[in-house]
């Protein structure tokens, strides 16, 4: 009977390391599929000097209406492979300095379908960049807050960096943020980092900072925003906060400083 109970500990404690063993191998081989796909679909991108540009002489000459029409040839000419291959691509987000540069996805009709699937669509724990299904990426329709969201991995990869700017330094070091769609570039400067919870289904508490900031009604609106991130944010650079008009761009993760926790980064648009 003893040894009956100790070849059953040994059968039970063997199963338990394969488990594991297979759980860690299947978190390294998409660790390894994800950064290798990173690599092709950065190798899709054209530089910028391979993109269409205006010339100083013509584009004194253009309207409003040119001159749009013209970044979004040149945006579709830089990313128009990653787009025939995934009509769900919907931009390219990248931080000057770290190694965050990936593709956003948007999929209005399915909100969170890239949570945990690759660009490609299949299966994968680290899921690819998106953005809120809320947000209008659409020049003409842009909304105040476009929220972009990433998971925080342990191997660094999509936001899992993210820590690193708890770091007021680190903060102002790395805070040029572009974010091009397929309408126009964007670049935005780095204002605030912020700890956030994520709200209960129809619940508005007092540490939903962002989540629901979509589109600022009027400048009260915008105000009472940045008087809560002032009083939640890790870093809050004053000087370059936004104005009433100004876009905003927000890139989320989760965080472990509580149930359900967020961190985020908050940057204004620079070249409107």
């Amino acid at each position: 009977m003893k040894r009956l109970i100790i070849n059953l500990v040994l059968v039970i404690a063997l199963i338990c390391f394969c488990f594991s063993a297979y759980k860690l191998g299947s978190y390294a081989w998409h660790t390894r599929q994800t950064k290798q796909m990173s690599s092709e679909l950065s190798g899709l991108v054209l530089t910028d000097s391979d993109t269409i540009t205006v010339s100083s002489d013509s584009s004194d000459q253009e309207t409003g209406t040119d001159s749009a029409q013209a970044a979004r040839d040149a945006m579709m000419k830089k990313y128009g492979k990653l787009y025939e291959c995934n009509s769900d691509f919907a931009g390219w987000l990248s931080i000057e300095g770290t190694d965050v540069s990936y593709p956003v996805m948007q999929t209005p009709d399915e909100p969170e379908k890239y949570l945990e699937r690759n660009f490609d669509g299949d299966f994968d724990y680290h899921g690819t960049l998106f953005a809120d299904a809320r947000c209008s990426l659409d020049p003409e329709t842009i909304s105040t807050d476009t929220i972009i969201y990433g998971h925080h991995m342990k191997d660094g990869t999509m936001f899992g960096s993210f820590p690193d700017f708890e770091d007021a330094d680190y903060c102002r070091a790395h805070s040029r943020i572009t974010f091009d769609t397929l309408s126009r570039p964007g670049t935005y400067r780095l204002f605030a980092v912020v700890l956030d919870q994520v709200p209960e289904e129809g619940s508005e508490h007092e540490k939903d900072i962002y989540y629901n900031f979509i589109d600022a009604e009027d400048e009260a609106a915008l105000d009472t925003y940045l008087e809560k991130l002032q009083n939640y944010a890790i870093y809050y650079d004053a000087e370059n906060v936004p104005d009433f008009g100004d876009e905003i761009l927000t890139l989320s993760t989760c965080n472990y400083h509580t149930d359900d926790g967020r961190l985020a980064l908050i940057a204004v648009r620079t070249d409107q």
